[in-house]
């Protein structure tokens, strides 16, 4: 479980072969290379991803979102 704060701004990098991301609670914009524009996801939304990538998140609400995250690899929130 990763807690990302409200007015965070930032990104989480893999190069998992296996990596997902579901939203439990609260709300975010996603933005990421295979999207021409940012989409919001709210609880019960997920992200995934194979390889080297970049996942671009913004909280502009005024709660915290909690990410359930499973890999294989490491990742890097920043």
């Amino acid at each position: 479980m990763v807690k990302i704060p409200s007015g965070f701004s930032g990104t989480i990098s893999t190069k998992a072969s296996e990596f997902r991301a579901v939203v439990i609670a609260g709300q975010f914009n996603y933005k990421s290379k295979d999207l021409e524009t940012a989409m919001n996801l709210g609880a019960g939304s997920y992200i995934e991803s194979t390889g080297d990538f970049t996942h671009e998140l913004v909280n502009t609400g005024d709660n915290e979102v909690t990410l359930y995250i499973r890999t294989d690899a490491k990742y890097n929130v920043k």
